[in-house]
């Protein structure tokens, strides 16, 4: 336009040169009158409005969780998912994470912005994942889409959701440390193994002094916490385990992991020691004797017990026998009972040791005396085997 203007100031200027000098005045307000026209219509050009024009072209940046890292996170993340638009064009944006496999993980997750350009990052709390798994999550504009139905302006990531970390079991005691099972007396006849730990399945496994499993029990799936399991000294085909030093392991598989405990020491012993007893025998039991107008009757108070019983007469006599290692010492005695009737007559009680394994605690009435024999008692220690 500005060539085309200059080249027609041109030929007006030689044609105002040979006319007179009436035209040359007239001439000279039509270039001046021109003059503005083209000043007012370049003006016009400049102030025609502008529509806005979009941020940029370029598509959105994944800030967290990175591009092309494959982050960890672990079980329960939930943010923060950090998106960069300050070089997208203006719009409507779709954020989506879901899981890759969607045949053992559902997770979708779906949020929706919308970029002005006055806010370039976001920072968007998703519903936690639980599920171990990789993930991904999708940005693209929802506005602008192609051909075969994608999206322009689109960005992808992915993330991996790793298990929480299996806790290997602990053994925090083993009691008693050292136990007597070859010899089933009723005394540490057994160990007690106590443990914290968790798992889809927990093993406990028990080791000679060689490394040779001795003992595996399968004690199934546990949840978190303080559990314990009792080892009655046995190997797994039922034999009893020599005397010797053991080891005992908790062995405990979450999914694809597998854990294994500290060993714990425990010891089979045998040998003998020093216990004490105390054995009882009901009046019933007793053997009796009686002379003269005495009388013995059974059961005569209570299902258990002995009446001796005289009126006048010699005596009645009841004795309670035990059989006692011969080693035993120390030993005491006592009768429980009832007298009865009168100011004649006597009651005797006392015990004796015949032979060296044999006890005998005796009651004796005479004349006009009357006792129930309940019961007899006898305590004593003896050199046991263990």
């Amino acid at each position: 336009m500005g060539l085309i203007l200059g080249r027609d100031l041109m030929r007006t200027k030689f044609k105002v040169s040979l006319l007179g000098p009436c035209s040359h005045a007239m001439h000279i307000k039509s270039i001046t009158g021109l003059l503005v026209a083209v000043v007012l219509a370049v003006t016009a050009i400049s102030i025609v409005p502008v529509p806005a024009t979009a941020v940029g072209d370029g598509d959105p940046v994944i800030v967290s969780p990175a591009t092309h890292t494959y982050p960890e996170v672990a079980v329960g993340w939930s943010s923060p998912v950090t998106i960069d638009l300050s070089t997208v064009p203006t719009g409507n944006y779709t954020v989506e994470v879901s899981g890759t496999d969607y045949q053992t993980n559902n997770y979708y997750d779906r949020r929706w912005i919308t970029y002005d350009g006055s806010q370039d990052v976001f920072q968007i709390e998703i519903t936690p994942v639980t599920v171990p798994g990789e993930y991904y999550v999708h940005v693209f504009n929802t506005d602008i889409s192609t051909p075969d139905g994608g999206y322009t302006h689109a960005e992808l990531s992915r993330f991996i959701v790793v298990p929480d970390p299996v806790t290997p079991p602990a053994v925090t005691s083993v009691s008693p440390g050292t136990f007597y099972p070859r010899v089933n007396d009723g005394y540490r006849d057994t160990a007690e193994v106590a443990f914290t730990g968790s798992g889809d399945e927990v093993r406990v496994e028990v080791r000679d002094g060689s490394g040779t499993v001795t003992r595996t029990e399968n004690l199934g799936e546990l949840p978190a916490g303080s559990h314990a399991w009792e080892w009655d000294g046995r190997r797994d085909d039922g034999s009893l385990a020599p005397v010797g030093e053991y080891w005992v392991e908790l062995v405990s598989r979450t999914g694809d992991q597998t854990v294994t405990s500290a060993a714990a020491q425990v010891r089979i012993a045998t040998g003998y020691q020093w216990r004490r007893v105390s054995r009882s025998k009901y009046g019933d039991q007793a053997s009796t004797t009686r002379s003269g107008r005495c009388s013995v009757d059974r059961d005569y108070w209570s299902d258990y017990d002995v009446y001796l019983d005289c009126w006048g007469g010699r005596y009645a006599t009841a004795r309670l026998a035990f059989s006692i290692p011969s080693s035993a010492k120390n030993l005491s005695w006592s009768v429980s009972g009832r007298a009865y009737c009168c100011s004649t007559g006597r009651i005797y009680r006392w015990a004796a040791r015949p032979y060296s394994t044999r006890y005998e605690v005796k009651v004796k009435v005479t004349r006009w005396r009357s006792y129930d024999v309940r019961r007899a008692t006898i305590s004593y220690d003896y050199w046991a085997r263990i």
